[in-house]
């Protein structure tokens, strides 16, 4: 998601905002190997999505804001080492806040920003929580919104994450919509996801996953899920009826394909394979300007 809160320069983290706390040190934990305890050095990443004690009435893009006592629930890379941090004792556990603005408060407490300082897995490493420093950009009064989907001219303004890092964050994403019967469809779609970045990633290189662009005329956003072989990717586990409905995605990709890209190629849909009515999905896509390609 974009960034369009900031506070001191730096956007607002939020529930929503996709972001995600990096360990800066190694998480070391004891991990069993054969009879031997050995203690092994592991990444620790941790995503927006899982915060906990957020603001309560104060909400960013709808969502609960960051604040300085608020936590990241769980954290993810050090599972080996179940048998606990060399410090905490802990493995997966949250993620705390160190730092926060100095000036700028929600609902009594300071508001947590990009490049905020971190505590992983808890106390057992210490890290940093990645938002952006990029101010968004503002409308002119001149500038009118563009009439048709198909007339954006558009610019980067997220550079996106790396497969790994994009994976890490569905992994988690799933783990939160767990035993969530509500959510079920949602689950699935990121499962899809993850399971097509995976895809793609071993037929061919990827550059980025979930990187952003912004029309430079009228400034509406599109997130794209993959980036590689000079093309872009989207991935969907909707039925027909779903995709129907996305007619101006479809064209705002192709757009970003033609100016952005190898005009030459046409954007690439990943569809669900073990969705019923798949070869329907199949059709839109291609009847919209789509290689299509089915993954079950």
């Amino acid at each position: 998601m974009a960034h369009d809160v900031f506070t001191n320069g730096r956007s607002n983290i939020h529930k929503g905002s996709g972001d995600k706390a990096v360990a800066g040190a190694p998480d070391v934990c004891k991990t069993p190997i054969g009879s031997a305890v050995v203690p092994i050095p592991y990444p620790n990443i941790s995503q927006s999505s899982t915060l906990k004690k957020g603001s309560l009435s104060v909400k960013i893009n709808g969502k609960p804001a960051c604040l300085e006592k608020s936590t990241f629930d769980s954290s993810s890379g050090d599972q080996a080492g179940r048998l606990g941090g060399i410090i905490s004792g802990t493995t997966g556990k949250e993620t705390r806040f160190i730092s926060s603005s100095f000036d700028v408060q929600i609902e009594g407490q300071n508001a947590v920003r990009h490049a905020d300082a971190t505590t992983h897995n808890h106390g057992n490493t210490m890290g940093v929580v990645y938002g952006s420093s990029t101010a968004p950009s503002v409308i002119k009064k001149n500038e009118k919104p563009c009439k048709d989907d198909s007339d954006h001219d558009w610019e980067e303004v997220d550079s996106g994450q790396s497969p790994d890092d994009q994976v890490s964050k569905l992994e988690a994403d799933i783990d939160h919509l767990e035993g969530k019967p509500s959510r079920v469809s949602q689950k699935r779609g990121y499962e899809f996801e993850k399971k097509a970045v995976i895809d793609n990633k071993n037929k061919l290189p990827i550059d980025k996953c979930s990187k952003e662009y912004r029309c430079k005329k009228c400034k509406i956003n599109q997130e794209v899920d993959i980036v590689g072989g000079d093309r872009v990717a989207e991935a969907k586990s909707r039925k027909s009826k779903g995709v129907k409905k996305k007619s101006g995605q479809c064209k705002r990709l192709k757009g970003i394909q033609t100016q952005l890209f190898d005009p030459g190629k046409k954007p690439l849909a990943k569809i669900d394979g073990e969705l019923g009515d798949v070869q329907n999905s199949k059709e839109i896509y291609e009847r919209r300007g789509f290689e299509v390609e089915i993954v079950g």
